[in-house]
């Protein structure tokens, strides 16, 4: 007679909200870099296509000032002299562009030419990969279970267990509860 087969099923060990909340954060400052960077270019220009305007704020600004004054164009004088006369500074500008290239977060465009970015929350959730590391995640819970219950009736240090198991679990800072640590040599070397 032969067994029967159970087929694999991955367990959820952990998600790391902490890291996409600050992906999250950082997509949208640079989204706003790229809107402040507009708003100060509209100062000078009257239409800003974003997608053109995101590989080079300045460039591009001055590309249109130029076009737009283009009475300067035959006396040949240096760009940085023609905004000089017209009273431009771009410096602000310049600032804003720093901050949105500094952002490593990739912008993507929709059908109207409007930035956005992709933070998939999947991308942040830990799976198990095999029934051994399913066992030990059901033992990690459970012992976490247990904790909980006898913290209800007694004061537990939570910081030493964290220490005993050699950081198996660690404690959520958030919501000051146990978790499953992702990491830990149990779930990345089976």
């Amino acid at each position: 007679m032969k067994k029967a087969q159970t087929s694999f099923k991955p367990l959820e060990i952990d998600r790391n909200r902490t890291e996409k909340t600050r992906l999250e954060r950082q997509a949208k400052f640079k989204i706003h870099s790229l809107e402040e960077g507009q708003k100060e270019a509209l100062k000078y220009i009257d239409t800003v296509d974003l997608r053109l305007f995101s590989d080079d704020f300045v460039a591009y600004t001055i590309k249109h000032i130029l076009e737009k004054h283009d009475a300067f164009k035959g006396l040949r004088i240096s760009t940085e002299k023609t905004l000089d006369l017209l009273d431009i500074n771009l410096s602000k500008l310049e600032s804003l562009q720093l901050e949105f290239e500094q952002n490593v977060t990739e912008l993507f465009w929709d059908k109207e030419a409007q930035p956005y970015t992709n933070i998939n929350e999947a991308d942040y959730i830990y799976y198990t990969k095999n029934e051994e590391q399913n066992k030990a995640l059901k033992i990690a819970h459970n012992f976490i279970d247990g904790l909980e219950k006898l913290n209800g009736l007694i004061y537990i240090q939570k910081g030493v267990f964290v220490r005993m198991l050699n950081g198996l679990i660690y404690i959520d800072i958030g919501s000051s509860k146990f978790r499953v640590n992702h990491n830990h040599d149990i779930f990345n070397n089976r």
